[in-house]
């Protein structure tokens, strides 16, 4: 067989690749979902949740972390291209702003003297574990996905795949979360979020470097 028909054929054999934004989706999707219909079967929801989005505090909840999910995932989707780029910094300031806001309003309609307690709320150290671990299915998900991508910086791609899985898993949370204060939100999901980012750049500089 000559040159070019070798490569004729090996052209003709070329498969196009799924787009790596759209692959990151579907598997979010997919671990978000499995990850949130075995959270409703194990733990269950708050029981007045209809009552309670009427809440402007409980709607923040999920317009933070959904608002995360979307900015990390397009992050995720920008660092898994092979051209130079940074960390899509600029990102992240929609729902930074989003939360500094929503937590200074809190602060002012709430009494100084109840600050901590609204910070600290109900077994806080246990709504940071159930984040964490509602976040795994929907995180690995992502760095599975993130396999097909040609990240120039790994860990970067794989902090902001993690920052939108535990994002997906605060979302989840919040259906049985009974903390509905910003200063809550702005503490422990905060810090649960971070913790899942910063193991999944670690297990992104291995997963996903080509």
């Amino acid at each position: 067989m000559r040159t070019p028909e070798l490569i004729a054929l090996l052209a003709a054999d070329i498969r196009p690749a799924r787009p790596i934004g759209r692959s990151l989706l579907i598997a979010g999707l997919g671990g978000g979902i499995a990850a949130g219909l075995l959270f409703v079967a194990l733990v269950g929801v708050r029981s007045d949740l209809p009552g309670a989005l009427a809440n402007p505090w409980v709607a923040f909840k999920f317009l933070f972390t959904a608002v995360m999910v979307v900015t990390a995932l397009i992050g995720a989707t920008r660092l898994l291209r092979p051209e130079p780029t940074a960390l899509p910094v600029k990102l992240l300031l929609v729902p930074m702003v989003l939360l500094a806001a929503a937590t200074a309003v809190d602060a002012v309609v709430t009494p100084r003297a109840l600050w901590a307690r609204a910070a600290t709320g109900i077994s806080p150290l246990t709504c940071l574990a159930m984040i964490i671990m509602t976040s795994l299915l929907p995180v690995f998900s992502l760095l599975w996905a993130a396999r097909a991508g040609a990240p120039r910086y790994p860990g970067k791609a794989g902090a902001a795949a993690g920052l939108a899985g535990s994002a997906m898993g605060a979302w989840i949370f919040a259906l049985y979360c009974p903390n509905d204060s910003a200063l809550f939100v702005a503490v422990w999901y905060v810090i649960a979020m971070i913790i899942v980012a910063v193991c999944a750049s670690i297990i992104g500089i291995r997963l996903i470097k080509w």
